[in-house]
């Protein structure tokens, strides 16, 4: 494979591949082969229209260059010459046929050259990572041995619905005899004392399985347009479950990689003290970019970024303006230019070295 580049003006580069016969012949006998396999109606298995043949390889094979050939030559050449795209190339040009190499010509555009930066300049405050408490490992565990939890139906001859128990009812509701929009559910479950079917709530209290009951109520707000008519529901409620908690046994520390609670506590706290780690290091960077725009001076961004950031912030500003209205001198303020430095968002999409 052979390749040249040319500079075609600020941060655009033009490249031009050719592939020759010898590396390519075996992907255009490949494909040549298969479609050789292909059955028409009216022809007989290996003959086809004349012409067919070659008008079918063009398009498979430019569709394979396109996929795999050019990508994977294009990846060597740009580690050959030392460029790092910053948007993505777009082939210009393609040729090939089953007797000559394949040639494609490459437009793509690279991130600035930024000067050194002076870390001198940059202010952060330091910051020591908390210490673990004991309240922060019994909060953690705590929300392990929630996720372990599983719903148990409860059984007995005089079971009945209480307070944080899960019910499993169908429901159907009327309005004046007449059922309505999302007046008919089965196997809803829900928690009872939560925020969910809350209307029911009061009503199942004391209900056994099996049991049904009319009861009626106001409709709430999720009922739309009927949201405060009265209406009548037939529940039947079908299941009463219990929230089970899990044994602090052998099977449940073996789940987390542990021996026994005192090794639980450990590995909870190790976990703990990394999230405060990767928090205090997140709010670090975030400082860092706060002040980027400042130690630079204006400089050239790729065009198709410009393009993309701005096509981004317009339809930003438009959501933002069908939700509530920005005045138009708002709008010109938050509309990035085309060569401003970091206040126009783009900026932090170039790398600058720093490594965290």
């Amino acid at each position: 494979m052979n390749s040249t580049v040319e500079e075609l003006g600020k941060l655009k580069y033009s490249l031009s591949l050719e592939v020759s016969l010898d590396e390519i012949k075996p992907t255009y006998n490949a494909i040549y082969r298969e479609l050789k396999k292909t059955k028409l109606n009216g022809f007989r298995p290996g003959k086809h229209p004349k012409g067919w043949l070659d008008k079918r390889f063009k398009a498979a094979m430019q569709q394979e260059a396109v996929d795999r050939v050019i990508p994977g030559y294009m990846d060597d050449a740009l580690q050959e010459h030392s460029l790092r795209p910053a948007t993505m190339p777009i082939i210009q040009k393609i040729d090939f046929d089953l007797k000559s190499a394949l040639s494609a010509i490459v437009h793509f555009e690279i991130a600035p050259e930024l000067p050194k930066l002076n870390y001198e300049k940059i202010v952060l405050e330091r910051k020591d990572i908390e210490a673990v408490s004991a309240k922060n490992i019994s909060e953690e565990l705590e929300g392990l041995i929630q996720r372990e939890e599983v719903l148990v139906t409860k059984v007995g001859e005089d079971v009945k619905v209480e307070k944080d128990d899960w019910v499993l009812i169908n429901y159907e509701g009327t309005i004046d005899g007449e059922k309505f929009t999302d007046s008919t559910a089965t196997e809803m479950q829900f928690k009872i004392g939560s925020s969910d079917l809350e209307e029911f709530h009061s009503d199942l209290m004391n209900m056994s399985s099996g049991d049904e009951k009319d009861v009626e109520l106001a409709l709430p707000e999720r009922f739309g347009e009927n949201a405060g008519k009265k209406a009548i529901f037939k529940i039947h409620l079908t299941e009463i479950s219990a929230v089970k908690r899990p044994e602090m046994d052998e099977d449940f520390f073996k789940k987390f990689g542990v021996a026994n609670e005192d090794e639980l506590n450990e590995k909870v706290s190790e976990n703990i003290k990394s999230r405060k780690t990767a928090e205090l290091k997140s709010e670090y960077r975030i400082a860092v970019r706060a002040q980027l725009s400042d130690l630079y001076d204006n400089f050239d961004l790729p065009e198709e970024l410009v393009k993309y950031g701005q096509e981004q912030v317009k339809r930003e500003l438009e959501q933002a303006s069908s939700e509530k209205e920005i005045p138009e001198e708002e709008k010109e303020k938050k509309t990035p230019g085309r060569n401003r430095k970091c206040e126009n968002g783009f900026t932090h999409e170039i790398h600058t070295g720093l490594d965290w």
